[in-house]
């Protein structure tokens, strides 16, 4: 099973489970939290995936790094994971669960590529003869 299925199922369960308890919010913030944390401590990521070590130490972990930040929901399903042993799929699971939040919030990201734009135009323009004269500046 692909990471992508599995991280659907996982994000969509945590998120409809929010959403009846109402703490749609709460968990939002909890999994932007994590997937901050997954991608920019290459250990955790590490010590995630590792088979080598134990879902226990894993969790104690997970709670020393999370304790605090994150709420109980959120807490206790990264525990239901490791037990399931998906841990290494849980910084796929935070990135769909915001995706599945926009969605809910109808929230859409745009992005401009300024560089590609300018690049594109720049070809086009100066590169041909055709597009110079007909098209920008007709006559």
């Amino acid at each position: 099973m692909s990471h992508t299925l599995i991280a659907q199922r996982y994000a969509r369960a945590i998120f409809e489970l929010a959403l009846e308890m109402n703490l749609v919010e709460q968990v939002r913030n909890d999994m932007e939290t994590i997937l901050s944390v997954c991608e920019t401590s290459k250990d955790f990521d590490l010590m995630l995936r590792s088979p080598v070590i134990r879902a226990e130490k894993k969790q104690k972990v997970v709670k020393a790094i999370f304790g605090d930040k994150v709420g109980e929901l959120s807490m206790r399903y990264m525990g239901i994971i490791i037990r399931k042993k998906r841990e290494e799929y849980l910084r796929y699971i935070a990135g769909e669960f915001i995706s599945i939040y926009k969605k809910f919030k109808n929230i859409f990201t745009a992005a401009f590529y300024r560089f590609a734009a300018y690049c594109f135009f720049y070809f086009n323009i100066f590169n041909s003869d055709t597009a110079f004269n007909h098209k920008i500046f007709p006559g």
